[in-house]
């Protein structure tokens, strides 16, 4: 099992006009990426599962509506790689100045 990965403090807006994953992966050998998206603001998480690399439209209003302390987990992300191999990346973990 892979160590957690520390958080990213980043600004509300840095995932305003992301449309993909893929900014977000230091992996470019890796396509036909999946994952689930957990942001957790308040006292509920809600979740988010996109099949392809492309933030889906639920996704997409949330990550322009964050506000300082929600919490981002992007994980569970898989991909193949240049043999065609699925291969899983570590979690990213991300905090809202």
């Amino acid at each position: 099992m892979s160590k957690p990965n520390p958080f990213h403090e980043v600004d509300k807006d840095f995932f305003k006009y992301m449309d993909s994953i893929d900014s977000l992966l230091n992996n470019k050998d890796v396509q036909d990426t999946h994952f689930k998206l957990t942001i957790l603001h308040g006292k509920a998480p809600v979740e988010f599962e996109s099949v392809s690399n492309l933030f889906t439209t639920p996704m997409k209003a949330a990550l322009k509506n964050l506000k300082s302390g929600d919490h981002l987990y992007f994980e569970y992300i898989n991909g193949k790689d240049k043999n065609g191999s699925v291969v899983r990346l570590d979690p990213l973990n991300y905090l809202i100045k």
